[in-house]
């Protein structure tokens, strides 16, 4: 039995972009990952992307260095015109930097729904807030 990594939902007030790097040759399993897979994000795009490409994943509101690699593995549309792609990060390094990334979306994400709600906070306060409320529920990598 292939045991699946959880899987990070990208938060929607956080947008992405993917930079194409190369198309790859990973196995076909309509949506499932490879066993080695460590981690799996899951991002709203608005277009399609090709299964068994390899992308670098970009936050340009967030003031980080970090892009990391992953393999398409999913990528379907929604009514909304928009695409569900599956990202997969198969190195523990890109693994890691991508479950960090998506540490600070949602932060980034917390922070603007306070504001929303009249109760704006400095990022630091609503890291703070978001580490002690969400942050054990949080996706961890799976273990090789």
């Amino acid at each position: 039995m292939t045991v699946l990594p959880e899987c990070i939902v990208h938060p929607v007030r956080v947008d992405t972009r993917l930079e194409h790097v190369e198309a790859c040759l990973l196995p076909q399993h309509k949506g499932a990952s490879t066993p080695d897979s460590l981690l799996r994000v899951k991002i709203r795009y608005p277009e399609p992307v090709l299964v068994g490409e390899l992308v670098r994943l970009h936050v340009d509101s967030l003031e980080c260095n970090e892009q990391p690699l992953a393999a398409v593995v999913l990528c379907h549309p929604l009514r909304n015109g928009e695409f569900e792609v599956h990202l997969c990060f198969f190195d523990p390094d890109q693994a890691q930097q991508a479950r960090m990334l998506e540490q600070a979306c949602h932060i980034r994400a917390y922070q603007s729904a306070q504001e929303c709600r009249g109760q704006p906070l400095p990022l630091e306060d609503a890291a703070r807030e978001w580490i002690d409320r969400f942050a054990e529920v949080f996706p961890a990598l799976r273990k090789s």
